[in-house]
């Protein structure tokens, strides 16, 4: 993938002073052994158009690992591993690597739902300790005087609750199914 880009700020990254060439010929196929392993293959075209860029007076520009670039409505093009060549004249780089589309919006929404699911999963939380609670309330004794058995049945059935919620809605409601039905839906 090919990237054209003019552009005005430029960071570079340090790299130490390569090493003088010793005569040394086991060294020497040592450090193409892996100077070979640390690249990746290149194509026959991406061969071409790096030997062509030369031939216009493109340099390389050692030491870049990673660029970045933004483009409008927060989109990135990302190259990793990147070998860039700039042009001695202008400010004008041409980038050969694997390229990446990375959406800063959307990197931003997957954060939102992370933490919409941890709230969640605290809710669930805080649901299953007050349902403990109020279980464990439910299990006293349980007033039904003034109410119909009828009733109590019926509410239960309805909103499939326990008699006791059913028996606390029917007298909140002055002994009425329908209203108490309604308030626990």
């Amino acid at each position: 993938f090919y990237l054209w880009s003019g552009m005005s700020k430029v960071e570079e990254v340090t790299q130490e002073e390569p090493k003088e060439q010793t005569e040394n010929t086991e060294e020497h196929s040592h450090e193409h052994e892996e100077h070979a392993h640390g690249q990746t293959k290149h194509n026959k075209g991406e061969k071409k158009a790096r030997k062509i860029m030369q031939k216009l007076g493109l340099k390389p520009v050692p030491g870049v690992s990673r660029v970045t670039m933004k483009r409008a409505k927060n989109m990135l093009f990302i190259v990793d591993e990147a070998e860039v060549m700039k042009s001695p004249n202008a400010d004008i780089y041409i980038v050969f690597g694997q390229a990446r589309f990375e959406d800063l919006n959307q990197v931003a929404a997957s954060k939102e739902v992370e933490k919409l699911k941890e709230e969640k999963a605290k809710e669930a939380e805080a649901k299953v300790e007050t349902i403990k609670e109020e279980e464990e309330e439910e299990e006293g004794e349980i007033d039904e005087s003034g109410l119909n058995p009828d009733d109590i049945t019926n509410v239960m059935d309805h909103c499939k609750v326990s008699r006791a919620k059913a028996v606390k809605a029917l007298k909140e409601s002055g002994g009425d199914s329908v209203d108490a039905i309604l308030k626990l839906s």
